[in-house]
């Protein structure tokens, strides 16, 4: 009742609770300074594109309290095999972390691997225009372990937003491996006990080894029970997926060479492949929604303009299945603040932040119809990303649209 209250209102605009703003590196000098110093909702603002790892032990950021890290224009982490190792979520229990144009790459540095981002502890977990990235680089021939893009446990919601996510390869081979040592991809997210989010992303699971050079076994051998499978693209406990590309990752290559150790050679003889990962590995809800029925007219909205969508109820591939609507009322609600709270609802998810502007506007749902709500000419909503979704009855929401007020 409390939701339908506030989304049926014209717009209401409630002060944001108080957080302290932190600059880097004119408060602090690196990222890991500001996060020991930040209170509970601060903001971290990264100004810089130095590489914000941690450069002492334990080589690793930790997050532990509520906080918003935002890169401007991007906050880089740089991780390695032989540590730094990425950020860990150790939280309270309470509260969300949001990553905002963070990006979080990896490259092999030794046989150790690395993690990326991993931990639990937060009821919520944002990542907004950011990439987590395990390169795949072709390095030292050494068999090395593979991680997830993010790994979560203890968290309910994990909400990706117009990001890249790749998980861990397995170790690359430039030497003659046996093809049984050869290790498993890893998946993009692992949160098999988490509510998953994805809008406007790529997702993608790590590949199986690398190894292409074989001298110990011959291509008669079974490779059935043999690591270099592909890591999954995605592991959770629900998974809405909202105009997102998610794979699996690729299979080892399996090639005999006897003597030279060269895949080239015409000696060599390809054996065949391991298994692809999977896409999906749901145990639960799972909504896969290639497109939107909401489709924005407005490039690039600014304060005090109008701003047009289109609303198409006809478009079969879209879940959910709006067929019969007979004389619904649709309602138009652009959330100012989000991507913020992803709230599940019926069929799908709503993202709703009472602390923020919410625009609204009624319309017949049952046919094609051209749906304007005006922007305050409020200076203090100027830059701010917003989702516009679409509430049919008491249940159904449609797949949202995307952008940001202009300057």
């Amino acid at each position: 009742m409390i939701l339908r209250q506030l989304l049926f209102a014209v717009w209401a605009l409630v002060p944001i609770a108080s957080a302290s703003e932190i600059v880097v590196p004119r408060d602090h000098p690196d990222l890991g300074a500001a996060l020991a110093a930040a209170a509970p909702g601060d903001v971290i603002l990264v100004r810089t594109v130095a590489d914000q790892a941690a450069s002492t032990h334990p080589y690793t950021l930790v997050i532990d309290k509520p906080v918003t890290i935002i890169g401007e224009p991007v906050c880089n982490i740089g991780v390695d095999g032989s540590g730094p190792f990425g950020i860990e979520l150790k939280g309270p229990g309470y509260g969300e972390v949001t990553l905002s144009r963070v990006a979080i790459s990896y490259s092999f540095g030794d046989s150790s691997g690395a993690p990326t981002l991993r931990g639990g502890g937060f009821e919520s977990v944002n990542v907004i225009d950011s990439s987590i990235d395990h390169d795949n680089c072709a390095c030292s021939g050494m068999i090395t372990a593979s991680y997830p893009a993010i790994e979560l446990s203890d968290v309910q919601r994990l909400t990706v937003v117009g990001s890249v996510l790749r998980g861990g390869p397995a170790g690359v081979d430039s030497y003659c491996i046996p093809a049984s040592s050869y290790i498993d991809g890893s998946a993009a997210i692992a949160a098999p006990s988490t509510a998953v989010l994805l809008l406007d992303s790529h997702v993608e699971g790590g590949r199986g080894s690398y190894g292409l050079e074989l001298t110990f076994e011959l291509c008669t051998t079974a490779p059935a029970g043999w690591g270099g499978r592909g890591g999954d693209g995605v592991q959770a406990a629900e998974l809405y997926s909202i105009n997102t590309t998610v794979v699996g990752g690729l299979g080892t290559t399996w090639i005999y060479e006897p003597w030279t150790c060269k895949p080239s050679s015409p000696l060599a003889q390809r054996c065949g492949d391991m298994p692809a990962g999977r896409a999906f590995v749901v145990g639960g809800t799972l909504v896969n929604e290639p497109c939107s029925r909401l489709t924005q007219s407005t490039a690039t909205p600014s304060i005090g303009s109008d701003l047009d969508f289109t609303w198409d109820p006809t478009q079969p591939a879209c879940l959910p299945d709006l067929t019969g609507l007979g004389g619904s009322t649709g309602l138009l609600a652009v959330d100012l603040s989000a991507p913020k709270w992803a709230t599940p609802l019926g069929s799908g998810w709503l993202f709703v932040d009472p602390q923020r502007a919410t625009l609204t506007s009624a319309f017949p749902a049952d046919q094609i119809t051209t749906v304007t709500v005006a922007i305050p000419p409020m200076p203090n909503l100027v830059g701010l990303p917003y989702t516009a979704q679409v509430l049919v009855g008491a249940s159904e929401v449609s797949g949202p649209a995307t952008g940001r007020i202009a300057p």
